[in-house]
């Protein structure tokens, strides 16, 4: 079953061996911890994510994709 809630699945996805040992240690606490910033709400007058934030979260995404499939 899915979480319902994005921070449910964080918790969830943090907690996972699977997705550690899959991604790497190092990788899948990166994409931890930038799923944590993007779940944390805008502080007065921010509007939304830093577009460099989103694209650092791509690149840990491609980077755990490439480990799980072998393409270091």
């Amino acid at each position: 079953k899915l979480p319902n809630k994005f921070g449910d699945a964080i918790r969830k996805f943090r907690a996972s061996a699977f997705a550690r040992e899959t991604m790497g240690g190092s990788a899948h606490g990166k994409y931890v911890e930038l799923k944590e910033k993007v779940n944390r709400k805008p502080r007065k007058g921010q509007r939304g994510i830093p577009p460099e934030e989103i694209l650092l979260h791509q690149e840990v995404r491609t980077q755990g994709i490439k480990a799980a499939l072998g393409m270091h």
